[in-house]
């Protein structure tokens, strides 16, 4: 009951769901209490409501989605595609109501926001995988079993009845974690980080629904006599009458009465700066560049162009290998993983940029790489109908390396 208790409870709050003692739940529970530092409770779905950490989290999971995953087989060094593998057809055919895509997009959204993405696996003849469900992580924990292998508990969020599924029920992409079990999650780790600026852009609310006007004091003249009901009214006059949406209205003060500001320019109380740190500080979190959230103070043109190389080798490439071995080892079966591989095509993060992918290609196709019809193929393009769209070319000062000599600018043949 503890257990089931906590895990409702641990979700909810958005932290791990390990909760199995008096002990823990008196831990969670006051960490909770006091939120972040800033003193504003963080949770995923308040993550989500801060600008930077959604376009952060929307950039990886639709980069990382949008990238083609090819199954192939591998025999005699040569790697052939297999797109009839049940792995191959149940990514492009998770379930009935989600496309590939946004299945995808789905569990990276919940690796990027509790540490892990996980699905259910419906498995046919011959243990292949038919289809996969996400299982939400607020209703999924991780536990070892008396051999200390993972198990998944999933709660039925209607009925709190629990199911345990094995390993090989289950597809887990799994981010960074710390006892190779259980993924880390970026909105439990980075509490205060989230929180400081969650705190900011609360306040900023709060100051422009007054009007975005300081705050101030109203005298009156030498000997006038004011109440303290006098006072009062005044004030919530005040208040109701030039501030939030009635801001910049024009001021009429009793006879005698002045207005001086007292606090400080936003500006000069780095209001601005800090809000511009929080938004470096999320970027760091998920190794997103500011010029990808929209932050272009400080880009120009080229080092835009080398960030964008860096979190494609940094970021993105990551989360591509921990996609690719995920798959390998859920839907492939042990017997054939000797000969299968799984890997995402790149070369679709350059369908942006026509002039760079034209360079990259007409490279490969110089030096021998790829035909033209395989250049056709990936332009989505119908193949050559004449014997040259399968020939391979190469530069005609090119020769292979068996017995032939280079030659240098004078034709002579070099050693």
């Amino acid at each position: 009951m503890l257990r089931s208790l906590g895990h409702a409870i641990g979700g909810w709050l958005g932290v791990r769901n390990d909760i199995t003692s008096p002990q823990d739940m008196e831990k969670v529970l006051a960490n909770y209490g006091r939120g972040s530092d800033a003193g504003v409770p963080v949770t995923s779905e308040t993550v989500a409501g801060i600008p930077v950490a959604h376009r952060c989290i929307r950039f990886l999971s639709e980069t990382v989605s949008q990238l083609p995953i090819r199954v192939m087989t591998v025999a005699a060094g040569k790697r052939t595609p297999a797109p009839e593998h049940p792995a191959a057809r149940v990514l492009r055919n998770p379930n009935p109501w989600q496309r590939p895509f946004e299945f995808r997009e789905l569990l990276m959204d919940d690796a990027l926001k509790s540490g892990a993405g996980t699905a259910l696996i419906t498995r046919g003849t011959g243990d292949r995988p038919v289809q996969m469900i996400r299982l939400h992580p607020a209703h999924t924990r991780i536990e070892l079993n008396d051999r200390q292998v993972p198990q998944w508990v999933w709660r039925n969020p209607q009925t709190g009845r629990e199911t345990t599924f094995p390993q090989s029920r289950i597809f887990h992409v799994r981010g960074p974690s710390d006892d190779g079990v259980r993924g880390l999650s970026p909105v439990a780790q980075f509490r205060n980080a989230f929180g400081e600026a969650r705190a900011v852009q609360q306040h900023a609310g709060r100051f422009f629904a007054n009007g975005a006007k300081p705050s101030a004091v109203v005298t009156t003249a030498p000997g006038t006599d004011v109440g303290p009901e006098s006072r009062r009214g005044l004030r919530e006059d005040m208040e109701e009458l030039y501030s939030g949406a009635n801001a910049y209205h024009t001021a009429v003060l009793p006879y005698g009465m002045t207005f001086e500001p007292t606090s400080m320019n936003h500006k000069d109380a780095q209001f601005i700066e800090s809000r511009k740190f929080g938004l470096l500080d999320i970027c760091r979190i998920y190794g997103v560049p500011p010029h990808l959230v929209y932050d272009l103070e400080r880009a120009t043109f080229s080092n835009i162009t080398e960030q964008s190389l860096e979190v494609l080798k940094f970021s993105i490439a990551p989360w591509l290998i921990r996609w690719e071995q995920a798959i390998e080892f859920s839907l492939v079966p042990e017997r054939d993983r000797d000969r299968m591989q799984v890997k995402h095509n790149v070369d679709a993060l350059l369908r942006g940029d026509p002039k760079a992918r034209a360079e990259s290609l007409n490279i490969q196709r110089r030096a021998g790489v790829i035909s033209a019809n395989e250049w056709r193929r990936l332009e989505n393009l119908d193949p050559r109908t004449d014997d040259g769209g399968n020939r391979y070319i190469i530069e005609s000062n090119m020769q292979s390396d068996s017995g032939v000599l280079m030659s240098d600018q004078t034709g002579e043949p070099q050693p």
